[in-house]
């Protein structure tokens, strides 16, 4: 279930994250971003203000896949969705997001590797699988 397992004589070992485990994620964080986006269409001119820093992000994004960095890419990814979430202003979800969040990063770096191909631009993409990383 987590992310890391030690195992005897051998250390710390980076698990990957299990289907049903992506399942259950995926949900929690859109239960969260839907939740943030209704408190913000609520609030009148919230959804204005989320506008400049989502384009921030997505800049990262491309950026991380312009270099084919995937855990860049993946912690991208993970401040864009935070972004939406956090936006909401919700205390309790922002201390829940804060305990999920290497969870949901380690998530889409494990989809990257999964489905390389749904990344055109990231060429680093398909060497990162090859190599395991």
């Amino acid at each position: 279930m987590g992310l890391v397992r030690l195992m005897p004589k051998k250390g710390a070992v980076v698990t990957p994250v299990a289907a049903d485990e992506r399942h259950d994620l995926l949900a929690v964080r859109t239960m969260f971003e839907v939740e943030s986006v209704a408190s913000l269409t609520a609030d009148g001119g919230g959804l204005d203000a989320l506008a400049e820093p989502l384009r921030v992000r997505l800049d990262e994004q491309r950026a991380a896949l312009d270099a084919g960095d995937l855990l860049a890419f993946a912690a991208a990814d993970y401040a864009f969705h935070a972004t939406v979430i956090l936006a909401g202003g919700n205390a309790v979800v922002r201390e829940l997001l804060a305990t999920l969040a290497p969870r949901l990063a380690r998530l889409t770096h494990q989809a990257c590797l999964d489905r390389p191909w749904s990344l055109p631009n990231c060429s680093g993409a398909r060497d990162a699988r090859r190599a395991g990383r």
